[in-house]
């Protein structure tokens, strides 16, 4: 028996029609957000921060980067500016002082706050300095009262004050080595205080402020990133009206040195760092999550266009996040500075 023709071309003409509808049904949150390469920073640098001005430009500061003579990699006091109308980096006046796993958060006032870091492969500073757009131009800061190397983020507080997460304390033997204590800088008095602990001592950990004014805070590690010590899958939440921090569910894989990011809708976006259980398995990962504080999941999503760990992350006004920079890492020995930077969209119709 012949087929009917006129079925037949029905079928094929449904086929695509069903097939997109197959897709749109079992489409995960992966298919919907998307990592898209965009300009270039102007030179290839790792550890750098980065804050939103209250125009929509980014404030990109300091960070590692290949020394001038070609040999080797120095502790930059450069900074750069990306104009997402431009869709392009530009330098803008430099720091005082060399950065590298520094903080820069955005105060209320419109300038931007640039805390600790090191200045060179082994020692870590205390201070701070701020950056005045009106100006580009950066100028003494106040003194915190813990040393903030490794600390990849900051939080500003709807009421102004800013949350310092990642700090060090000196040992008995006189070693620098992670501690829980967070730290709080008011900038109408500005002095700083500690105000409470995280449940976990962390280094190189991430920190997101989420719509109900706590703070998300992700992965580290407990030693030096050259050190034994895994890079931790745990996250936690810290209330700053309490001073004291509850443990949530775990990451897909552990990281430190990552980006953590609060989308428009409440959720973050956990992207990249370093994994690995030892000195010898250290890797960057292009790996991504989404965590949403309204039920406390963490959803693995695509991953990113590079493989970054160090890497500086901000949200845009229209509600993308930027990554940019940062160290392709590969078992610690193998490592490439990245100049290449590009967009996440939550959300891509």
């Amino acid at each position: 028996m012949f087929a009917d023709p006129r079925r037949s071309s029905l079928r094929l003409l449904l086929l695509p029609a069903i097939s997109l509808l197959t897709c749109a049904a079992a489409a995960p949150l992966a298919a919907q957000a998307t990592f898209v390469r965009v300009g270039d920073l102007t030179v290839g640098r790792n550890g750098a921060a980065a804050a939103l001005l209250s125009d929509g430009r980014v404030l990109v500061t300091g960070g590692s980067r290949a020394a001038a003579s070609g040999s080797g990699s120095v502790i930059s006091v450069e900074a750069d500016l990306y104009d997402p109308s431009k869709v392009a980096f530009t330098a803008t006046g430099s720091m005082s002082t060399p950065r590298l796993f520094h903080a820069a958060v955005r105060l209320n006032d419109g300038r931007v706050l640039v805390i600790g870091g090191r200045t060179n492969a082994s020692t870590d500073t205390p201070t701070a300095e701020i950056y005045d757009p009106a100006t580009g131009t950066f100028s003494a800061g106040p003194v915190p009262t813990l040393f903030h190397d490794g600390l990849t983020s900051a939080v500003t507080l709807p009421d102004g004050r800013v949350l310092l997460f990642g700090s060090l304390v000196v040992d008995l033997g006189g070693n620098l080595v992670p501690a829980p204590d967070v730290e709080l800088f008011d900038p109408t008095t500005g002095t700083f205080r500690k105000i409470g602990a995280l449940n976990e001592a962390r280094r190189s950990p991430a920190a997101t402020l989420l719509a109900d004014s706590t703070v998300l805070v992700s992965g580290g590690t407990t030693l030096s990133p050259d050190g034994q010590s895994p890079a931790s899958k745990t996250i936690e939440v810290f209330n700053p009206a309490t001073g004291k921090s509850s443990t949530s569910v775990s990451m897909s894989e552990g990281r430190f040195n990552h980006v953590a990011v609060a989308l428009p809708d409440g959720r973050v976006l956990l992207a990249g760092g370093t994994t690995g259980a030892n000195g010898a398995n250290r890797n960057s990962t292009a790996s991504a999550d989404i965590f949403d504080p309204s039920t406390g999941q963490i959803t693995p999503i695509s991953p990113m266009t590079e493989s970054r760990t160090q890497a500086a992350a901000v949200r845009l006004q229209d509600g993308a996040v930027l990554i940019m920079g940062g160290l392709r890492l590969i078992n610690t020995t193998t490592q490439t500075q990245l100049q290449s930077a590009e967009l996440f969209r939550p959300i891509t119709g």
